[in-house]
């Protein structure tokens, strides 16, 4: 708790306004709610006089009226909703006489002429809106400083922390083939959670929780700078620590990273039924974010490798794990034996220290063994038809197209961003979203080429498919409109200015550094933006007319929706 109270995420000015105020207005001084050490002090107290756990005997005291609530799931439910909504929608409409009928068609009539219908100059003229000038400011920007510690490289970024000291160690997995790298993302999944050589798995958490604000291991994928062919896949572990138990977190991380107890097959298999339940809600809750991985992984290694780890093949992957576990434990335990012997060593290691002070690294290095020295980059493919549809038990679905700048002979520029900008709030807001009746959707590009464009909650994904094909001559009716540019301007300089804590500013330094991108780079973006001109943006239709035509798609949906999208070669998810 006095981790998280020193550890705010942004924005950080609402939360405090939100809590100075909810005092404030009861009387109090809202200046109790933004100092938090008098507040820990006392709470430090009640603990030592046992003042806390008589507030909690009475609060979760056992009571005669408790009861239980068993919910049990059911494979048929979906269906039976939409047979009974559509058996009330006929009631209702066999119901109507002729006059009612009319009246309801003029009135649908109506609403879809208004809502094709561009609000009007004067309509617009009311809202308020600030001018391109008011978002002129340069890019924010944290510093990186490159050194060694004992050999090991060591990337710092001295900024303000708020007294909390964040640690981040990369150890490449360039060595490793795919499959491989997909069991190391399960190791980091378990990491932490199950028992240690010096602690068992409630001791560890409990020792977790004592001292360390923020822990977590994955494995990130960073494309190569300029080869789409190669990324460099790495295991990150990081922490987040208060200064006083900097020690006790180094050798923590360390006990975790290297003494993980991998023959622990009960706990492993609670957590891994436990993560195939989660990724199966997943494709239901968030397909779009599978769909993404999907079309862009025909493109380049680096997401060839993210659909490997986050996409199709990982729900397969732990699906597989659940229902058959013997070789996959024994396959799982081979990739931790690979990794303790040549990759989580010093000779590989990376480290990242965003704090307000330097902090002596000895007490994690000396603990890691030398290990052997693994490339940054590795060759990644993704072999799959380029229209794929996954099934899913949902009333509604996702539709994703993909595609890459290189495939149209074009490089990114800032005008590309600013074109997305615009596509999103404008074109794809109104005819997916107000018209489809999606909940959400949206264009994105990124500095390395991937493009896509998805919808959220969509009731009629093959109409949002559609709906691709007409981008590149809403850019051109739009340029030759009168609406101005500055609003589009101004979000898009937004994505150059991230409202980031400390902790993440660290990491996107890092990323930064480490992909070379500069400064300058990014000033270069911010004056593309900000100068863009009619010709600029006109010249986009050309690579969103190819990635209209020839972008790989994927939905995610029920069978029915998915059977009304042309050439998906379909499978259940």
């Amino acid at each position: 708790m006095a981790f998280t109270l020193k550890e705010e995420e942004e924005p950080q000015g609402i939360g405090r306004a939100i809590r100075a105020t909810g005092e404030w207005i009861l009387g109090g001084d809202p200046l109790a709610a933004l100092e938090n050490d008098r507040n820990i002090a006392e709470l430090r107290r009640m603990i030592e006089k046992g003042e806390l756990d008589r507030i909690a005997a009475d609060l979760f005291r056992a009571d005669p009226s408790d009861c239980i609530l068993r919910l049990h799931p059911s494979k048929t439910l979906g269906d039976r909703k939409r047979r009974e909504e559509e058996a009330r929608l006929h009631r209702i409409t066999d119901a109507w006489s002729e006059a009612e009928r009319k009246r309801n068609d003029a009135l649908l009539a109506s609403l879809r002429s208004w809502q094709e219908t561009p609000d009007s100059p004067e309509a617009l003229a009311t809202l308020p809106m600030l001018r391109k000038e008011d978002a002129d400011v340069p890019p924010a920007w944290t510093e990186t400083v490159e050194s060694q510690v004992e050999g090991v490289r060591l990337l710092t970024h001295r900024i303000p922390c708020g007294g909390i000291i964040h640690l981040r160690v990369m150890f490449p997995l360039s060595n490793l083939p795919a499959e491989e790298i997909l069991r190391t993302n399960l190791l980091c999944t378990l990491m932490g959670k199950i028992p240690t050589e010096h602690y068992d798995a409630l001791s560890l958490q409990q020792e977790i929780k004592r001292t360390i604000g923020r822990l977590g291991f994955l494995v990130s994928c960073r494309s190569h700078p300029t080869d789409p062919s190669l990324c460099a896949p790495a295991l990150v572990a990081f922490a987040s620590v208060l200064p006083e138990h900097l020690d006790s977190a180094e050798k923590l991380l360390a006990e975790i990273l290297l003494r993980s107890d991998w023959a622990a097959e009960e706990k492993i298999m609670e957590i891994v039924h436990q993560t195939d339940m989660a990724i199966r809600q997943r494709a239901v809750s968030a397909g779009h974010y599978i769909g993404v991985r999907n079309v862009l992984s025909h493109y380049s290694a680096e997401y060839a490798l993210k659909n490997t780890l986050e996409g199709d093949e990982a729900i397969r992957y732990i699906h597989d794990f659940a229902k058959d576990p013997e070789p996959h434990l024994a396959d799982l335990r081979h990739t931790a034996a690979h990794l303790l012997k040549d990759n989580l060593g010093r000779a590989n290691a990376l480290l990242s220290l965003t704090a307000e002070e330097p902090i002596d690294w000895t007490p994690f290095l000396t603990s890691l063994p030398e290990g052997k020295t693994v490339p940054e980059f590795g060759a990644w493919t993704h072999k799959a038809p380029l229209r794929r549809g996954y099934r899913i038990p949902a009333q509604i679905g996702y539709a994703v197209r993909g595609y890459r700048l290189s495939e149209c002979g074009e490089t990114f520029s800032g005008t590309m961003w600013l074109a997305a900008n615009i596509l999103s709030l404008s074109y794809l807001w109104n005819k997916v979203r107000v018209q489809g009746g999606a909940y959400g959707s949206g264009f994105s590009i990124d500095r390395n080429g991937n493009m896509y464009s998805y919808s959220y909650r969509d009731p009629t994904p093959n109409r949002t498919l559609g709906v691709h094909q007409g981008m590149s001559a809403f850019l051109r009716e739009f340029v030759a409109g009168s609406e101005s540019l500055d609003k589009f301007i101004i979000s898009s300089l937004n994505d150059l200015n991230p409202l980031l804590n400390a902790r993440d500013q660290g990491a996107l330094a890092d990323s930064r550094f480490l992909n070379h991108y500069t400064r300058e780079k990014a000033e270069a973006i911010r004056k593309a933006i900000l100068n863009a001109t009619d010709e600029d943006l006109l010249r986009c239709g050309a690579w969103l007319d190819s990635f209209a035509q020839n972008g790989a798609v994927c939905v995610v949906a029920p069978g029915e929706f998915l059977e009304k999208c042309d050439h998906l070669e379909i499978e259940d998810l």
